[in-house]
């Protein structure tokens, strides 16, 4: 079990980083910021954007700390319309 100053530190960095978030101005700086802040979990790579369910052609990459050619393949393969993380 987590001791209180254990959770009560985790509580203050998630509101750090929120705060940190808000004064950020474009998107390449909140890359930056969450990229900093998945980096102390072993995390290199990730992605956020959205996706409409109901037509899969229309997509958005916000952020896409992914190598450009898996996502050029990501896109053209289709296999954004078989990932199974964007699947109701």
């Amino acid at each position: 079990m987590q001791s209180a100053s254990v959770g009560k530190r985790e509580a203050e960095e998630a509101l750090r980083f929120y705060a940190e978030l808000q004064e950020r101005t474009s998107i390449a700086a909140c890359a930056a910021l969450f990229r900093g802040a998945v980096a102390r979990f072993g995390i290199e790579v990730f992605a956020c954007g959205e996706i409409d369910l109901d037509d899969r052609d229309r997509n958005v990459m916000f952020i896409a700390e992914w190598p450009k050619a898996w996502i050029r393949y990501y896109v053209k393969s289709g296999l954004v319309k078989r990932d199974r993380l964007s699947t109701r």
